[in-house]
């Protein structure tokens, strides 16, 4: 077996969770590497096993819509961006920014810094990687001041550093 179709609701991997962060982009290719950071940081288009599986084997996969004829997202060894997604864990307190390399400058992480000191939040952990920053609170930030907050700060982290990990 070379290719791997999966067909659900969603047509795709998207930069983002469309329903929390409206322009969230679908992504044409995505790797395995970035793939798992986004399925271990919560992510729930596939599940973590699923990709190991299809990397171990060398399996491509193509998520795609069972309700629409549009092209899918192809997940592969090919890295072809820096930002792949931003996704939001609301149990744990955490929003993950996960791309190529994500972290090769502190520019990116200063920006990301700024943002978030912007609602006055506590970070309690910030965990950088080759590909993700994860930054966890320790307030409940879905909860706290108002329900907008989670897509606030994602949109705000967006906006700061867009350009740069859009390439």
């Amino acid at each position: 077996v070379n290719y791997c179709y999966i067909f659900s609701d969603v047509d795709g991997i998207y930069t983002a969770d469309p329903n929390i962060i409206k322009n969230a982009k679908k992504l044409e290719q995505i790797s395995f590497e970035e793939m798992q950071e986004i399925a271990d940081e919560g992510a729930k288009v596939l599940h973590n096993k699923c990709i190991k599986i299809a990397k171990d084997n060398k399996v491509k996969i193509e998520t795609a819509s069972t309700f629409k004829s549009d092209k899918g997202t192809i997940i592969n060894n090919e890295i072809t961006s820096n930002l792949k997604s931003m996704v939001v864990n609301k149990n744990d307190n955490k929003i993950a920014i996960v791309g190529n390399e994500i972290n090769s400058s502190d520019k990116t992480i200063n920006l990301i810094m700024d943002a978030i000191s912007e609602f006055e939040l506590s970070v309690i952990k910030l965990d950088i990687s080759k590909n993700k920053i994860s930054i966890k609170f320790k307030e409940k930030y879905i909860e706290t001041r108002d329900k907008n907050n989670t897509k606030r700060i994602c949109d705000l982290i967006e906006n700061r550093i867009g350009a740069e990990l859009h390439d």
